[in-house]
């Protein structure tokens, strides 16, 4: 059994890769799950290819789908409600969500993958039916 790295009450909080986590619990296990993938950007962001040193980011458009299918397939079979923050670039790569919320984030921008900057990301929520998210 995966030890989560905070445990206080009801909230349980684990860390580690998904694809090794998600397949030891049951369905619909938690209430929500939060995602925030890598965005296979390769390494380089923006128009001066700013360059992130701390992840392995540089897959083929196939591997990185095939990556998502797996950890996204798990993440939704076992929470209620997951919420995901693919980036701009990635939208497609998911189901159609419940909702799409945008994150207004004006003094932060970051670069992006087009050549330009972002001052919103997407957030998909995909939610199983309940009164209220």
């Amino acid at each position: 059994m995966i030890e989560p790295v905070y445990d206080e009450d009801r909230i349980k909080i684990y860390c580690g890769d998904c694809r090794e986590i998600l397949p030891t619990f049951t369905d619909n296990e938690f209430h929500l799950c939060y995602a925030d993938p890598p965005f296979n950007t390769g390494n380089k962001i923006g128009w001066k290819n700013r360059k992130y040193d701390n992840t392995d980011d540089d897959l083929s458009p196939k591997e990185y789908e095939s990556f998502c299918q797996t950890w996204f397939t798990q993440a939704r079979r076992t929470s209620q409600k997951l919420l995901v923050t693919p980036g701009a670039g990635n939208i497609g790569i998911y189901p159609n969500a419940t909702w799409v919320v945008v994150i207004y984030k004006p003094s932060s921008p970051s670069f992006n993958r087009f050549g330009g900057f972002n001052c919103w990301e997407p957030l998909l929520v995909f939610d199983k039916p309940v009164k209220r998210l």
